[in-house]
């Protein structure tokens, strides 16, 4: 029964700025590129065209397409991701309408067969079995279930780093914030010991005071806030940033300056982020298929036709100049590109006639 665990987690994502940019930065990575519906391959192809067309169609009316990839790509970090699919009957076809993406806590374990359950309202705690073709679902592979998040791990280290932090904050205010010392005589009056008491009160917002000459105040800091008490606590933190940055990314560099000298071994790291990127894709790539897909060709009846495939275009970060190079090369070689998606990625629009067309300079 993981509600409280999965509360747990959204508490330390929402008051953890650095776990909560991983979090972000790994699954818009997937979330935010350009998704298309091709073709299934194998089967009829006039058929799988003909499916692809259709529900590529549908799926741009949906209302909540994009919040469904963002929800299903979250699943490494929870260990699942459940969508729910609203189908609807229009023009003769059924397809997906919308998806209702359910909070993590409405789930329980199925400890025999590890399936999910879900928690409803006229049920018992032992919830109810997932329906076929009504979800989506992606989870992480190769342990049980309660256990395949990333967060039963970064959990501790968001503890940790949270408690250093507090301790740090608490030597700050004791160590940190020097000490106002007053002295006076021992035949000072009442009047001299009252104007000293105002001005040691005072002295921390108006930075002066006047006070009798028999009188006097002294700032005394702290010294034991030097050697390695003062680097105790910023290394805990930074320990925790670090074997975060691992965990969700496979390296550190990729979110965190390394220091003189990172610039080769950065490219290494983003190489390992980039392939856990697109293993993020493809696991969605092939729930979608068998969750939506495949029901969506059923229920209508494209007799021989193959699930149409979604594909999430995840490439390497490059610059425009050596993206446009790459391009002129594949032309070359006789591969045939998208012109609509080389003009989406380098922001520029088709021309809306002859006019409107810019011509190459011509060679001398």
């Amino acid at each position: 029964y993981p509600w409280r665990m999965f509360d747990l987690f959204d508490d330390l994502l929402e008051n953890d700025g650095h776990l909560r940019s991983l979090q972000q930065g790994r699954n818009r990575a997937v979330a935010g590129k350009t998704i298309v519906v091709l073709p299934g391959i194998g089967g009829d192809q006039a058929a799988s065209d003909d499916a692809a067309d259709a529900l590529r169609e549908h799926l741009t009316d949906s209302t909540n397409f994009d919040e469904m990839v963002e929800h299903q790509v979250n699943n490494t970090f929870p260990g699942f991701a459940c969508s729910e699919i609203i189908w609807r009957f229009r023009q003769g076809l059924f397809w997906p309408d919308s998806f209702i993406n359910v909070p993590e806590r409405r789930f329980v374990y199925d400890t025999v067969t590890d399936q999910l359950r879900l928690l409803n309202s006229n049920t018992d705690f032992t919830g109810d079995l997932l329906s076929p073709a009504k979800w989506v679902v992606s989870r992480q592979r190769g342990t049980k279930l309660a256990r395949a998040g990333l967060m039963r791990t970064l959990a501790w280290y968001a503890l940790f780093k949270r408690m250093s932090i507090r301790d740090w904050i608490v030597t700050m205010e004791k160590f940190g914030i020097p000490m106002v010392i007053a002295k006076y005589s021992e035949d000072a009056g009442k009047t001299a010991r009252a104007i000293l008491d105002a001005a040691v009160e005072d002295i921390g917002e108006d930075g002066h005071a006047t006070i009798p000459s028999d009188c006097s105040i002294e700032v005394m800091w702290a010294r034991e806030m030097a050697g390695s008490n003062a680097e105790l606590h910023p290394a805990v933190y930074t320990m925790c940033n670090s074997e975060m940055s691992k965990l969700v990314n496979g390296a550190t560099l990729t979110t965190d300056s390394g220091g003189p000298g990172s610039f080769a071994l950065g490219k290494v790291h983003e190489n390992r982020e980039f392939s856990l990127v697109r293993s993020d894709a493809k696991a969605f790539e092939k729930a979608f298929r068998r969750d939506v897909s495949r029901p969506f060709v059923q229920f209508n009846g494209f007799t021989g036709a193959s699930p149409p495939r979604l594909v999430v275009q995840v490439s390497r970060d490059m610059d425009p100049v050596s993206r446009a190079q790459v391009a002129k090369t594949l032309a070359e070689i006789g591969l045939k590109l998208s012109g609509k998606q080389l003009y989406e990625e380098f922001g520029f629009r088709a021309p809306d006639d002859e006019a409107d067309t810019v011509e190459p300079p011509q060679p001398e």
